[in-house]
């Protein structure tokens, strides 16, 4: 090939992609993108330029999911977080990690143990006992569907995992799908990360029959009852494993799961369950709580883990459940609930233990407050020039659709309204419709103008997915920004 045909094929490439995206976007009767480059030079501006630019890249939107498709097909490969395994089976790349790394990577045993042992301890000096349950990755229990060469094994799950449990000194632990289901079946769905309906449902029969031993250790029982009763549903899924793949939309690879739902309805009235605050039993999970219960899982509804743990306590359950965020997050959700553990006999914390592996932040201690009520005065809306201290960074292996970061502010001026002293917490979009915002960019040292207000105008941070590894205070407001600007002056 001559140098002059490269040359001519360098420059194509070079001014074609731009001059083609320019071409499809107004033939869409859209502004050009990159055109709004012009303007001024603010970090902050220019950053969600560069997150604006690739979101609307033809390449991206029209040609990946097509490239995708055709790797799938061809060779039977998936992408960076989804591996193909065999029979049409499907595995969340990251967790691979937790059965190949040694021990627990950077979290250590240590942490975790001495975690879950500290939690333990705040909820018994409040008179409040605790069931962990945790749920292992699914390579980890079934890695004979991973491939050919793993047929052979029943389970892959690490002895380190099994012995740190046994480790733990005066918790309650139940052993989710270590303790297998009865009978014939799956415990983990072919194309979603999660554990079957069936796996689920076991599991909550077998966590509510700890808590009721857990009680009648301490004496007492529950004293508030709910009758429950179930509604069988069938429903087809995709699963989240399938969806992770981004293949091009209306194209169907594989067969749609087919799933049979148990909804947990009220036995008089007939209305689906529903968390109760006032609840004796509070539960503390992540995705394997929401699946079946949170539409936005794409899973069904009323059909999870806490409403089957309803339906085998007779009682009613307070929730805070977090896709992403079992390990850490939900703590830190109950430590600013401002009516803390009041009425609480129980808490049943279900982990997921691919947290045990990455950043061991996950793993610092919450301590949950002794008074209640939010620190700080007026929540009302504020207008400041602050400065990036401490960032929030989501991790490669966060799966799910939308993450709030709290970064830490240091208030360099106040230009309206009137913020708590010290710090500022500030929650900003880092994961949108599963793509990393301009926001996940920002560095230590950024000065932003910021238009704030209280997150719970915005967001339930009880319902919604966040991430909080600062120093931050628990009962301390969290903000969110309305307006985000240059703070350059």
């Amino acid at each position: 090939m001559s140098p002059k045909l490269i040359n001519t094929l360098f420059l194509a490439l070079i001014f074609g992609l731009p001059l083609g995206q320019a071409g499809w976007e107004l033939a869409r009767g859209e502004s050009v993108q990159a055109l709004e480059v012009f303007g001024p030079i603010e970090e902050a501006r220019l950053r969600s330029f560069e997150q604006d630019l690739r979101e609307a890249s033809f390449p991206h939107q029209e040609v990946t999911p097509w490239y995708q498709w055709l790797v799938l097909r061809t060779f039977g490969r998936g992408n960076e977080k989804t591996v193909v395994g065999d029979d049409e089976w499907l595995f969340f790349a990251e967790n691979l990690d937790y059965i190949t790394r040694p021990a627990f990577g950077l979290a250590g045993e240590q942490a975790i143990r001495e975690t879950i042992e500290d939690f333990a301890a705040q909820l018994e000096a409040r008179g409040v006992a605790l069931v962990v349950v945790p749920a292992p990755a699914k390579v980890a229990v079934q890695p004979e569907n991973l491939s050919r060469w793993t047929r052979s094994l029943a389970d892959a799950e690490s002895p380190e995992a099994r012995a740190l449990f046994d480790s733990i000194r005066d918790v309650p632990i139940w052993p989710t799908v270590w303790a297998r289901p009865e009978g014939p079946g799956l415990e983990y769905l072919p194309r979603d990360t999660h554990w079957t309906p069936e796996c689920m449902q076991a599991s909550a029969k077998g966590v509510a029959a700890r808590v009721r031993q857990a009680l009648a250790d301490r004496g007492t029982s529950l004293e508030r009852e709910a009758r429950w009763r179930t509604e069988e549903v069938d429903f087809e899924g995709r699963g989240d494993l399938t969806e992770m793949l981004r293949l091009p939309e209306g194209v169907e690879v594989y067969e749609p799961m087919k799933l049979s739902l148990q909804r947990v309805v009220n036995a008089d009235s007939g209305a689906p369950f529903a968390p109760d605050r006032e609840a004796e039993v509070l539960l503390l999970g992540d995705s394997f709580t929401l699946v079946y219960s949170d539409p936005r899982l794409k899973m069904g509804e009323h059909a999870g883990f806490a409403e089957h743990l309803a339906l085998e306590l007779g009682a009613p359950v307070d929730v805070i459940a977090l896709a992403g965020g079992s390990a850490r997050a939900v703590r830190e959700t109950l430590a600013r609930r401002e009516e803390g553990l009041a009425g609480k006999k129980v808490v049943v914390w279900q982990l997921s233990m691919r947290d045990f592996i990455g950043d061991p932040s996950k793993w610092t201690r919450v301590e949950l407050p002794e008074s209640t009520g939010l620190a700080g005065a007026d929540t009302g809306p504020i207008r400041v020039r602050a400065e990036v201290v401490e960032l929030t960074r989501i991790p490669s292996e966060f799966e799910y659709e939308f993450c709030l970061a709290v970064h830490e502010y240091r208030l360099l001026e106040v230009l309206e309204g009137s913020p708590p002293p010290g710090p500022l917490w500030v929650a900003h979009v880092a994961i949108e419709n599963f793509e990393p915002t301009a926001h996940a960019t920002y560095e230590v040292g950024n000065v932003h103008t910021l238009s704030l207000e209280d997150v719970a105008l915005h967001h339930d941070l009880e319902a919604t997915s966040w991430m909080d590894l600062t120093e931050s205070n628990p009962r301390a407001v969290i903000w969110f920004p309305t307006e985000i600007g240059s703070g350059d002056q």
